[in-house]
């Protein structure tokens, strides 16, 4: 049986990765456009924007993502979608229409040098991409709970083809060099995405279960708290960057630095987010999930992201050039911010136990103490470090919330997860990483990192080979 589960959960993985592979590549193709087209500072606009963004479209979903798993497919329950869908299309208008009105307000709290009318602007087309993307998301949840990630690649593959295709059409083929343009091709792309999933709206039948509504808020606010205090550890850094650095032009240029070499660990986020796309309708599957498989699951992925973690580190010479020579200053964060986002996955696989036994009150707890650690350090050390401290709160972040999910969850729901092994690839990842870096005269350096990748991926090989000899013994 697990081997069947685990089957699954690669196919799907895969499935769900490749509009995420494609839409990243393709994006990835756009930096060398923007950090050439635009000045640090104008993309640093760009990055701000996206990065507040984040954190409403978690405020648009409040945890109903994760609840439709979890009352989707109990049979006590038979209108979970349609209060679920009905709510949140209902509180997107509400933001809308708020949002919309507040909009010059909104506008003159930037404070940008740019002119008020062109932030106007901006703040409105965020306001149309935020609540059209979040009844997107929702439909697709939709999607992944019946188990269709064909449809859900398609459609998705669709919006990222359209997405790109405009941005080429406006900054290269009309040769438009204002930034309004790539947010004009995300609102163009969102609006296809919608229209495409709009027949998935109509086949819904959108009826309010007020007694339900309670039930799925109960478990969905915490997740709310959770995943706001997640984006906090997230995207408050670029934030913070702009209070914190003394200048207007010094402060716009870091936070474009910053956000063009956050692109830059684009392979290990791509991975993640397709993993937890694939195995978040999986986990709620009582009859054929359990404590093993959960534990497995984490161990393949520590596998898959440390693999991913070292080609990308050992042949960063090559994707420093996806992005202009005025960005190359932050390089130095790459690797901080790659190990950042591995142990966000080894805290995502973690997280299971609170989900699967309703404690999601203790997502939202871990979540703020990353958030606290995140800002805490960020105003300490931004003045003097800048984006490089931005880049080491990320990384205490992330490992300190797996670590808080993996001691109170030993003692809330004990899933046997072989520590000492995990710890050993983390370990061996990165010190083969670091000896990646010495330069011998006498040897290729494209040998040495083909060799080191070679040998770290056979010593994992021998290592699980020699656990699984062991595993059958015992069963």
């Amino acid at each position: 049986m697990s081997n069947f589960i685990f089957k699954k959960l690669a196919n799907q993985t895969l499935i769900y990765g490749i509009p995420s592979v494609i839409g990243r590549f393709l994006n990835y193709l756009l930096v060398p456009i923007y950090s050439r087209i635009f000045l640090p500072k104008e993309y640093g606009i760009v990055t701000e924007l996206y990065a507040y963004a984040a954190f409403f479209s978690i405020i648009l979903l409040y945890g109903m993502e994760t609840s439709f798993f979890r009352f989707y497919k109990d049979k006590k329950h038979k209108n979970t979608s349609g209060t679920i869908i009905f709510s949140v299309i209902f509180t997107s208008l509400i933001f809308t229409l708020v949002s919309f009105l507040s909009s010059e307000k909104i506008a003159n709290w930037f404070n940008y040098t740019t002119q008020l009318s062109t932030v106007v602007l901006y703040i409105k087309i965020f306001i149309f991409i935020l609540s059209i993307d979040s009844v997107n998301t929702i439909l697709f949840t939709k999607i992944r709970a019946d188990e269709k990630p064909i449809k859900f690649a398609t459609i998705k593959t669709i919006n990222i083809f359209f997405n790109i295709f405009f941005n080429f059409y406006f900054l290269i083929i009309l040769g438009k060099t204002e930034i309004v343009y790539i947010f004009y091709s995300n609102l163009i792309a969102t609006t296809i995405s919608f229209v495409l999933l709009f027949p998935d709206l109509i086949k819904t039948k959108l009826k309010l279960d007020l007694k339900l509504l309670k039930q799925i808020l109960f478990y969905g606010i915490p997740l709310l708290l959770a995943g706001f205090a997640g984006i906090i550890n997230e995207a408050s850094d670029r934030i913070l960057l702009k209070k914190f650095i003394s200048t207007e032009l010094n402060v716009m240029h870091e936070i474009g630095v910053y956000g063009a070499c956050y692109k830059l660990s684009i392979a290990i986020i791509i991975f993640l987010q397709a993993y937890k796309l694939a195995v978040e309708p999986m986990i709620f599957d009582k009859k054929n999930m359990n404590k093993i498989i959960y534990a497995k699951m984490l161990n393949y992925f520590v596998i898959v992201g440390t693999v991913i973690l070292l080609i990308i580190l050992m042949y960063i010479d090559y994707f420093k050039f996806f992005i202009g020579p005025k960005f190359h200053e932050g390089i130095t964060i790459v690797p901080i911010l790659l190990f950042a986002n591995l142990f966000f996955g080894i805290y995502y696989s973690l997280s299971v136990w609170y989900k699967i036994t309703d404690k999601t009150m203790y997502g939202a707890v871990f979540s703020v103490l990353g958030a606290i650690i995140t800002i805490i350090i960020n105003i300490i050390f931004i003045p003097e470090f800048g984006y490089l401290a931005s880049a080491w709160a990320t990384f205490i972040c992330f490992f300190s919330m797996a670590l808080a999910s993996y001691i109170v969850g030993r003692k809330n729901y004990k899933i046997p997860y072989n520590i000492p092994k995990i710890t050993t690839y983390l370990f061996l990842s990165f010190v083969f990483y670091k000896l990646s870096l010495l330069d011998i005269q006498m040897i290729s350096k494209e040998i040495i990192r083909l060799f080191l990748l070679f040998t770290y991926m056979l010593i994992i090989f021998i290592i699980e080979k020699k656990y699984s000899i062991y595993e059958n013994k015992n069963t």
